[in-house]
Order: structure tokens, then sequence, then C-alpha cells
């Protein structure tokens, strides 16, 4: 690994939040962007070399930023204030996370998830990505947090990501080093449970989002999906 990578770590994600908090809260407050959505990027503590980078959609809910701000008597969001310091899949069962959390669970597995880095593609909340797509301007925001996304991964440099479902997979694949290839199927060979490529050259691997497609995170597919995670991680 390279020394200098981790010497600069602490001073290059301070920079990264600072412009993360100064664009979006930018974003928010422009009257012709259709954006008054609270915002936030990390859905766990961060660290410098996690054993998995795990990116999702975008953040649940769609409370206005205006609102949130007046009933918090604050101005706006900072860099200091833009997640959570414990992972809140294991902190929130009501976030549809079981399977997410039954999934990264054993000797190996759980480990590595209590000390993964969560955040998404987007930090806009809403209610699902395809509301927050129809906003205006909306393209605008994701692509500058897309670009954000990859220069997240160049400063933590992870040892494995791990994308929740399609949105991830769709927004990210710019960054691919090679195509995606299915790893494993389902037993009737119909359905790709995780899909493997890399970026940057550290391994990358698409999974089914965790809230949805139930058939998929659950019985034997959760279980198969786990022992192929147990080898490969």
């Amino acid at each position: 690994m390279n020394l200098n990578i981790e010497e600069n770590y602490p001073q290059a994600i301070q920079k990264w939040k600072e412009e993360i908090a100064d664009t979006y809260d930018s974003f928010a407050k422009n009257k012709d962007f259709d954006l008054d959505l609270d915002f936030y990027v990390f859905q766990s503590s961060v660290q410098f070399a996690p054993p998995l980078l795990m990116i999702g959609a975008n953040p649940g809910e769609g409370k206005s930023y205006s609102e949130f701000n007046k009933s918090n008597n604050r101005d706006r969001r900072t860099a200091n204030d833009l997640g959570y310091d414990s992972n809140q899949f294991l902190a929130n069962q009501q976030w549809h996370s079981r399977s997410l959390c039954n999934l990264f669970s054993g000797e190996k597995l759980l480990p590595m998830f209590e000390n993964a880095v969560i955040t998404n593609v987007a930090y806009f909340n809403t209610s699902n990505f395809v509301e927050l797509k129809r906003r205006k301007s909306a393209r605008e925001a994701i692509n500058f947090s897309r670009k954000c996304n990859k220069e997240l991964i160049n400063i933590l440099q992870p040892k494995n990501i791990i994308l929740l479902g399609k949105v991830p997979l769709d927004e990210l694949r710019i960054f691919f080093d090679e195509p995606e290839i299915p790893i494993l199927k389902t037993r009737d060979e119909k359905t790709i449970l995780i899909r493997q490529t890399s970026i940057n050259g550290i391994p990358t691997f698409c999974i089914h989002h965790p809230s949805r497609n139930t058939e998929f995170n659950t019985g034997e597919n959760l279980e198969i999906k786990k022992k192929k995670l147990e080898q490969i991680l």
C-alpha cells in the first residue's frame, strides 16, 4: 500500500467532505433545481482501507432541507455533519436490512460488515431513486455524486467494493476496469446472484438490493451467496 496515500488520508477525506457539503448545500438551496431535500453521505463510520466499501442508491425518506435546518436551528449541513458513527444497517433492523445482516454474518463476514464504510450513489433523501431522478436538475446532482464516489474510492482504498443493487451497478459502470461477469447464479441458472468486476484494481461485487427481491435475499439463495462471499472476500 502506498504510505503517502495513508499519510494524506485525513486531509484528503476532509477536503472531500467539504466539497460535498458545499456543493449539496448549493444544490438544495437553488430554487431553480427543485432539490430542497436533506442529504447525508455515510451510513457508517469512515476509515482508511476498510474491508468493505458498500454503495447503495440513496438515503431513504424525503425531508426538506430548509425545514430540517430550521427545526435544528442551523443554516446548513457542514463537512462534519454528513453521516453516522456506526453501521446503520446493524443498528436499524427496521430499514428492511435483515437480509443484508444475515448475509454478512458469521465468523468471517460479520467483522468485515461491522467495519464497512457504507455510502450511496447519490446523497439526497428520497423515498427511492426513481423519485430523485424525477426532480429537476437531479441528473446534475447524480453526476456530481458519481464523480465523488470515484474520488472516495481513491481516498479510502477499500479492500473490496460491494454494490447494493442495480442503481449503483448502472451508475458506476463507467468506472469498471472491465465488464462485470456473473460468478454466482440461482440453482436454475436463470438469475444472477453475484456479479464481479473491479474499480482501480479493487475487487467489486454487485448483489441484489437488500430491501427488495425477497426471493434472491432469503433461503437457499441467501445461503449460497453467503458461502460464495466467504470464499472470495
